[in-house]
C-alpha cells in the first residue's frame, strides 16, 4: 500500500470554528434571576388577595340591598310611629251633622294607639243653625274615640257670619260643636271687638262666653226703623 492510500484512509478531525459575535444593537439577554423567583411568588399571592377582596364586596352589597328590601316592605303595624302626608279625618254627630279635619301631616305612636299628632290641622264644623265655623292652628292632637281635638300655636276661629277669634290654645269638641279655651283670646264681628282671657263656645255653637277680665267694644247699629 502506498503512502497516498493511506493518508486517504486518516480519519480528517472536525474544526472547530468559533460563534459569531452578537450585533452591536441587539438587546443583552436575559436571564432568570431574583426579580423572577419573587414575581413567582407574589403574583399568586396578589391574584389571591384581589379574589379576596371581590368576594367580601360582593357579601357587602348582599347585605345592603336586604336591608333596603326589609325596610320597604315593613308592615305599618310593626313601624315605632306612623306617618301620613294630607290626612283627612271625616266624621257625623248623633243629629248627622258632618265635620272634617285635615292636616299637611299626621303621627301616631301605632296603628292602635287613639292620638293622632297633627302638623297645621284646619277643621270645619257646621252648627245647627247651618252656620260653619272653620279652625286652623299651628299644631293639634286629635283624639279619634272621644272626637276632641286640642289645638295649639296661632288658633283662628273664622264663622261664617262674620265672627272672627284668635287665641293660642283651644279645645275643640267636634261631636258636641263646643269650644273652649283659657289663653288670652281677640274677637271681632260685626257688633264690636272684644278682648279677654278665655272663651267658651256653648249650646252647639250658638252662644260665646268670655272669661275672665274682658274689654268688649261695640260698634253702634244702624236703626232698621229709621227712615
Amino acid at each position: 500500500m502506498s503512502s497516498r492510500a493511506a493518508a486517504i484512509r486518516k480519519p480528517v478531525e472536525p474544526v472547530e470554528l468559533p460563534s459569531p459575535l452578537p450585533p452591536r444593537n441587539a438587546a443583552p439577554s436575559k436571564r432568570p434571576g431574583r426579580f423572577a423567583r419573587v414575581a413567582k411568588i407574589a403574583l399568586p399571592l396578589v391574584a389571591l388577595i384581589i379574589g379576596a377582596v371581590i368576594l367580601a364586596w360582593s357579601h357587602v352589597n348582599l347585605q345592603i340591598v336586604r336591608l333596603q328590601i326589609s325596610d320597604s316592605e315593613l308592615a305599618p303595624q310593626e313601624a315605632d310611629t306612623i306617618s301620613m302626608v294630607n290626612p283627612r279625618f271625616a266624621g257625623v254627630d248623633a243629629k248627622d251633622r258632618s265635620f272634617n279635619v285635615i292636616a299637611d301631616a299626621a303621627t301616631q305612636q301605632s296603628d292602635t294607639s287613639d292620638l293622632v299628632h297633627l302638623q297645621n290641622p284646619h277643621a270645619e264644623i257646621v252648627l245647627s243653625n247651618d252656620t260653619t265655623v272653620a279652625v286652623n292652628a299651628d299644631a293639634g292632637q286629635l283624639q279619634r274615640t272621644t272626637q276632641i281635638l286640642d289645638l295649639s300655636g296661632a288658633v283662628n276661629l273664622v264663622q261664617s257670619r262674620g265672627y272672627k277669634f284668635h287665641t293660642t290654645k283651644a279645645r275643640i269638641d267636634l261631636g258636641e260643636r263646643t269650644a273652649a279655651g283659657d289663653a288670652p283670646v281677640e274677637g271681632t264681628g260685626p257688633h264690636g271687638e272684644v278682648q279677654a282671657e278665655g272663651f267658651q263656645i256653648v249650646d252647639q255653637g250658638t252662644r260665646v262666653i268670655f272669661l275672665g277680665h274682658s274689654h268688649a267694644v261695640f260698634k253702634p247699629q244702624p236703626d232698621p226703623s229709621a227712615p
